[in-house]
């Protein structure tokens, strides 16, 4: 007579296990390949914004010792009181909050009520419309840069933080994206509106603009980190310091000071740099549930 052996509880599969998903050797092999590859572009990515904070907590003696260190001896924290005092840094991040945020709420605006317009209502030639508005991104700024230039300059704007603000206003990728994603919506609830008796300007405020809070943050961290984050025109436009954005003052600040032959103190701007990169950061991180939906959703329907 056979004696039955007591079953163990079997050991949970560990989390790399999980992770690739388990199943066949083959289809192991190729999920650990994917998130290999997808590991090494992310490195790639987050490399030189480790570089810049490791950089701005280092003395200045260790900016130049060959091999470079990879973490500071001693992390130096009050680099970041000194950048802020070494250069004028925040009017230059006013300037870029400034400008930045009111490009955000202006495209916000005109994106959801382009793209409300081109899913929503019907009016003669609206397709062939949307198909030249958008043929708009197959053109490079650098070619519309001169013509817009000259039009800022009979603005009267140069050197004014209104050049980086009225030719921004309108984006014709965000409208894209706001259109593609109200497509999705159910037109039933601008039927059932209609019947209510309520015209397009209710449907667009009650209705869709509730329901597109997903395309709305992606529009708005978009805006944002473009304005922000934009350095060829602020660059042609602005000269006085009193009017330089965050992107254009350190690098003027430290090409100043290499022409003129003066120390560039690499650590106070790497501080600098990391401080100016940290809203747009933060931005994204409180924003990434709906920038993911929104993106996911936005060619649901073409």
């Amino acid at each position: 007579m056979s004696t039955l052996e007591p079953q163990l509880p079997r050991a949970a599969p560990p989390s790399w296990w999980r992770l690739v998903g388990g199943g066949g050797t083959r289809r192991r092999l190729g999920r650990v390949g994917v998130f290999v590859v997808l590991a090494s572009v992310a490195l790639t990515m987050v490399t030189p914004m480790f570089w810049m904070f490791i950089t701005s907590l280092k003395t200045e003696a260790e900016l130049y010792l060959i091999p470079p260190t990879l973490f500071p001896a001693k992390p130096i924290w009050d680099n970041y009181a000194a950048a802020f005092s070494f250069i004028p840094y925040w009017r230059m991040m006013f300037n870029s909050a400034f400008v930045a945020i009111v490009v955000m709420v202006a495209r916000v605006v005109t994106s959801t009520l382009a793209g409300f317009a081109f899913a929503r209502l019907q009016f003669p030639g609206r397709d062939k419309l949307f198909v030249m508005y958008i043929a708009v991104l197959m053109v490079p700024f650098t070619v519309t840069m001169i013509p817009l230039y000259i039009i800022v300059r009979a603005f009267g704007w140069i050197d004014n933080l209104a050049a980086l603000i009225f030719p921004m206003f309108v984006s014709a990728y965000n409208t894209f994206l706001a259109r593609q994603f109200m497509l999705s919506l159910p037109v039933d609830l601008d039927d059932a509106a209609r019947i209510d008796g309520a015209n397009p300007w209710v449907i667009y405020l009650r209705i869709i603009l509730p329901l597109s809070k997903p395309v709305i943050a992606v529009i708005a961290l978009f805006s944002f980190m473009t304005s922000w984050n934009s350095f060829i025109w602020p660059l042609l436009v602005l000269s006085s310091q009193d009017n330089l954005t965050i992107p254009i003052g350190l690098a003027v600040i430290a090409a100043g000071k290499e022409s003129s032959g003066e120390y560039v103190q690499w650590n106070y701007l790497m501080a600098a740099a990391t401080a100016a990169a940290a809203p747009i950061i933060g931005l994204f991180l409180v924003a990434q549930r709906q920038f993911v939906q929104g993106i996911a959703m936005t060619g649901l329907r073409g």
